[in-house]
């Protein structure tokens, strides 16, 4: 009886990666590499569906061909492709989403860094209102933007997708940060204090003073701007206030003791 070596097992392996296969999306015909459908991630349906033992082929999967297209397209080059401006990022998401390489798609479609001298419009985010923004706070590991226009927050996914409104009790906000999972800081020169806000479940949870006993210049603090640490804990916020006798300060407020 032959004894298959470790050699022997890695060589059938990598050749099992080469080979190719076949796949009919939406009765079009597909061919490409296992290594490429697996450059998905291992979780992704792609890298199951081709990884099974003798899968029948071609394998049919029940989806927009021109999307898959694009997608295929990016598990090969690793960047998008220049037939993805023809389709809104929202549904190549939510397909990226459907075949398990969402992650891929993000990267790939992640903007460069901002260069202050050569900045240029990229896109336009469609207001849920028509109301004035006044501020806007983004959160740098998921790519979420949130938008204030008076006295409402609007929150919108990395693909500037709309996903609802909140309604604060301030009239006007001036400045808005991103705190905590779900929570934002917010502040305005029209009304006192730090408010917190679960913008997930569209509640306030409370405000934040800036007082001295000993000083009684320091009353009606409003909040100027806000700041966020951006270590690796991230758990401390800062908050400008102001007073009328132009009184001010950088309040610390830690996520842990607050």
């Amino acid at each position: 009886m032959a004894v298959l070596s470790s050699d022997d097992s890695t060589f059938a392996t990598t050749q099992s990666l080469h080979n190719h296969v076949k796949l009919n999306v939406d009765d079009i015909i597909f061919e490409t590499t296992v290594c490429t459908l697996h450059s998905g991630g291992p979780d992704s349906l792609l890298t199951v569906v081709s990884g099974a033992p003798s899968p029948q082929q071609p394998i049919f999967i029940d989806r927009d061909p021109e999307v898959f297209s694009v997608l295929l397209s990016l598990l090969c080059i690793v960047s998008l492709p220049s037939s993805a401006r023809h389709f809104p990022m929202r549904e190549l998401a939510e397909e990226a989403l459907y075949y398990g390489m969402e992650p891929l798609l993000r990267v790939a479609a992640a903007l460069p860094p901002l260069q202050g001298f050569d900045a240029a419009p990229i896109a336009v985010v469609p207001l849920a209102t028509v109301r004035i923004t006044t501020t806007f706070s983004v959160v740098a590991e998921d790519g979420f933007l949130w938008i204030a226009h008076r006295g409402q927050i609007s929150t919108y996914d990395w693909t500037f997708s709309y996903a609802g409104t909140v309604r604060t009790h301030l009239d006007e906000i001036v400045s808005l940060r991103h705190a905590w999972q779900d929570v934002e800081a917010v502040g305005s020169l029209e009304s006192l204090r730090l408010h917190l806000y679960d913008i997930a479940g569209g509640r306030h949870m409370g405000a934040i003073h800036w007082i001295d006993p000993s000083d009684a210049r320091i009353y009606k603090a409003t909040v100027a701007a806000i700041a966020a640490d951006l270590g690796p804990t991230g758990d401390t916020i800062y908050a400008s206030f102001e007073c009328p006798h132009c009184k001010n300060c950088i309040l610390a407020v830690d996520y842990a003791t607050l």
